[in-house]
């Protein structure tokens, strides 16, 4: 099931990158508007739809990389968020000097 549900998000994106409106995007995938709107906040459609349509269309293989930086440049931000506030934590902790 999740093998086919990453094939509908990059088949989703190459549409995307091709113009296509996300209503159009959602019925020819098989998923709800939300769903399409979901996938676009997430992996930062916007950002990446400008380097993806200088590839032309983008391989299946190509939309995932693109996918998986988006994802790891949330996943960067999230920890860097959490070692922020371990270091306000501990510096709460320590004596004042």
């Amino acid at each position: 099931m999740a093998q086919s549900k990453n094939a509908a998000r990059a088949r989703a994106f190459t549409l995307y990158c091709e113009g296509t409106q996300q209503k159009q995007i959602a019925a020819m995938v098989g998923v709800t508007e939300k769903t399409v709107s979901g996938w676009k906040l997430t992996d930062k459609w916007e950002e990446l739809r400008g380097p993806a349509t200088l590839l032309g269309k983008v391989p299946a293989w190509g939309v995932r990389v693109l996918q998986l930086l988006g994802e790891q440049q949330t996943e960067l931000a999230q920890l860097h968020a959490t070692v922020a506030a371990l270091n306000a934590r501990l510096a709460s902790l320590l004596p004042p000097a």
